[in-house]
């Protein structure tokens, strides 16, 4: 398991975070290891703390308070940080079958 971090709630630290996913991602997937990304809890946690009109019941907040208390002990986190995305680390078997992809100069331009 693994949580991606950023010190801001900001755009940037969002771009900053896709970049850092990706350089996380592709040396998990050289060295065979796969990744899956959870993002609805951080989701739900961002929507309670940052949102304006979260659309929560009083019950749902409630629990999803409680969750995050139990997210924060488990991850050692403080309020130093924002939690971007969570990620499931493991080892699986090579696919049966390859997606099929489109050429890349199909998808692609270059000048």
């Amino acid at each position: 398991i693994g949580l991606l971090t950023m010190p801001r709630f900001s755009n940037n630290d969002f771009f900053t975070a896709g970049r850092a996913l990706e350089r996380v991602w592709l040396a998990a997937n050289k060295d065979n290891i796969q990744v899956h990304t959870a993002s609805l809890s951080t989701l739900i946690f961002n929507s309670l703390k940052y949102a304006d009109n979260h659309g929560f019941t009083e019950y749902m907040e409630k629990e999803a308070k409680e969750l995050r208390k139990e997210f924060e002990t488990i991850f050692a986190l403080d309020n130093t940080k924002v939690d971007v995305l969570l990620l499931r680390f493991f080892i699986a078997p090579p696919p049966k079958k390859r997606s099929v992809r489109y050429p890349l100069e199909k998808v692609l331009s270059f000048l």
